[in-house]
């Protein structure tokens, strides 16, 4: 194996490394990385972060082939043969926090960045939405794309849904609500539920029925979920089933749930 076919070029990217075959590539990809981003290494050179500047300028090293292929993230798979493809990409993001009423806590956007191939954000179509549950009531939505009228219009629509009452993908799983409601009365509400996802619909799905209050960022049992939960407190299996169904000494108590469940949605409408 020659020299040349024995090492890598890696075109170093801030904190990112990119893995090309050919030096040319790697060259081409770090002269589009300072190109784009000029203004922000000038900034810091002139406020005297002469550190942050040099770290964030794109250059290219050397890599033994071998190293690469044992240690580097991808392996060999990673590696580039061509110049990734760079787009502008237009982006808007938002964080809601609640969970009867989704509360808009910031906004980020709009505006766009260079955006290349490698990273997670690149993509071809006019917009892409990702909203994420995350711990403590908080939901994060993000929109990015090609255009930015497509994304300004997706946007649009998931504040809309994710601030919706009821909300499309509010639901009853009764066994959820009153692991909930244990987990409340343990002042932990999230000791029992192990997906966000699943924890703010239950939380959503126990207000609606009236058993549970939100006071700020803290969730507390209403005097009607207190006295359910008293009744149910001496037949909650442990462990809990893995299976979703409700244990056979709850039923009454699933059944009281689904009952509560859509007269509390009418209310409400």
């Amino acid at each position: 194996m020659t020299t040349a076919a024995s090492e890598l070029h890696l075109a170093v990217l801030d904190h990112r490394k990119v893995a090309f075959f050919e030096q040319a590539h790697a060259q081409h990809l770090v002269d589009q990385w300072n190109k784009a981003h000029a203004g922000v290494i000038a900034r810091d050179r002139a406020e005297g972060l002469h550190d942050a500047a040099d770290r964030f300028t794109g250059k290219v090293e050397t890599c033994e082939r071998a190293h690469w292929e044992r240690f580097g993230p991808g392996g060999l798979s990673a590696v580039w043969d061509r110049v990734p493809q760079q787009q502008r990409i237009y982006s808007r993001s938002a964080t809601f926090v609640g969970f009867a009423s989704r509360r808009q806590l910031n906004e980020f956007g709009p505006g766009w960045m260079p955006v290349w191939e490698f990273m997670s954000t690149f993509t071809d179509r006019p917009a892409v939405t990702q909203i994420d549950m995350r711990a403590r009531g908080t939901v994060t939505l993000s929109v990015h794309g090609l255009e930015q009228q497509a994304v300004d219009t997706a946007f649009t629509a998931a504040v809309a849904g994710i601030q919706s009452n009821p909300n499309r993908d509010d639901h009853l799983d009764a066994g959820m609500v009153l692991l909930v409601l244990r987990g409340i009365a343990e002042d932990a509400p999230w000791r029992y539920i192990t997906s966000e996802l699943h924890f703010h619909t239950d939380v959503r799905a126990a207000i609606a029925c009236g058993l549970v209050q939100e006071e700020g960022i803290r969730l507390s049992l209403t005097d009607a979920g207190r006295a359910l939960f008293d009744r149910a407190l001496a037949r909650f299996p442990d462990p809990w089933p893995m299976q979703g169904d409700v244990p056979p000494a709850l039923a009454d108590l699933a059944a009281e749930l689904t009952a509560r469940y859509p007269l509390a949605g009418e209310a409400a409408a």
